[in-house]
């Protein structure tokens, strides 16, 4: 949790105009929002402070994010969301995650979905 008592969110998106719509969504949930510009930044991110949950978008260029994400910070194990266009045979480790949203996506599913990693994380 951070100082201020809310759950954390770590949303990773290349793109700024997404990144700050799933931060705008998690704060209007009463989340905190951190964001990443990268799949580098998101892994130091979460080596270095706890989340409740990540929002990641997923691409040819970074397959294996959830998997380093799990790895340096093990609680996003199960609560991770993954957004991607990508097939879903690319996305092997999946498994890893809460679920997986393909573009576009509804924000409802979005906010289902942390919903439910943040009541897995007492909120």
């Amino acid at each position: 949790m951070s100082s201020s008592g809310a759950l954390r969110v770590l949303v990773a998106d290349a793109d700024p105009s997404i990144r700050s719509l799933l931060m705008a969504v998690a704060q209007h949930m009463g989340l905190g929002a951190v964001p990443a510009r990268d799949a580098n930044a998101a892994v130091a991110l979460a080596a270095q402070q706890e989340f409740a949950a990540a929002v990641i978008d997923l691409s040819v260029n970074n397959p294996e994010l959830v998997t380093r994400l799990v790895e340096v910070c093990p609680p996003l194990r199960g609560n991770v969301i993954v957004l991607t266009t990508l097939p879903p045979g690319v996305l092997e480790n999946s498994a890893e995650a809460f679920c997986v949203l393909r573009k576009p996506f509804q924000l409802q599913d979005l906010q289902q979905s942390l919903r439910h990693c943040c009541a897995a994380r007492g909120r």
